[in-house]
């Protein structure tokens, strides 16, 4: 086996070193530690990837398996998250204001709020409004992330899979 193989999550040609593989209990070639580094973007973002220490995707795919297996999850989790805060809006958003104001500010849901309605424009900071708004925008990203991330990872296991 060539010493720089495939990491399992993020896809980089990484070092490979023989010690006791935790999966198999068994000496076997592993991935070296190394940071995570995404794919679309060439950003380093952790500074240890999870496919560190387990073995190249050229050999096995249980890492990718588990990693897709709770992306998908997370990414089920936010999506009801967002759904019932589009459902049910919060009674009120508590969040740290920084110019003008300082410190801690709790404002309150309108009454005639429409979660249903974006107003158009530029919303005024400090609001219930542009809370839910830049709450909604966080889920939004957070979201399509996922989905991203999932396609690749998706994409690289049915590779694996595919027969030679």
């Amino acid at each position: 086996m060539p010493r720089y193989t495939t990491c399992q999550i993020c896809g980089r040609a990484i070092r490979t070193v023989k010690a006791d593989c935790a999966q198999t209990g068994k000496v076997e070639r592993i991935i070296i530690d190394h940071p995570y580094v995404d794919p679309r973007t060439g950003v380093q973002e952790e500074e240890r990837c999870l496919g560190s220490g387990w073995r190249p995707l050229e050999v096995a795919s249980d890492a990718l398996e588990r990693y897709v297996a709770k992306l998908e999850e997370a990414a089920m989790e936010l999506r009801r998250e967002f759904t019932a805060m589009h459902d049910r809006p919060p009674e009120e958003f508590t969040f740290r204001a920084q110019w003008p104001l300082r410190g801690e500010i709790a404002v309150a849901r309108p009454k005639r709020f429409d979660p249903k309605r974006k107003p158009d424009g530029v919303l005024k900071p400090n609001t219930y409004a542009h809370q839910f708004w830049d709450e909604d925008r966080r889920y939004r990203f957070g979201l399509a992330r996922a989905d991203a991330d999932l396609a690749v990872l998706n994409k690289r296991l049915a590779d694996r899979r595919a027969p030679a």
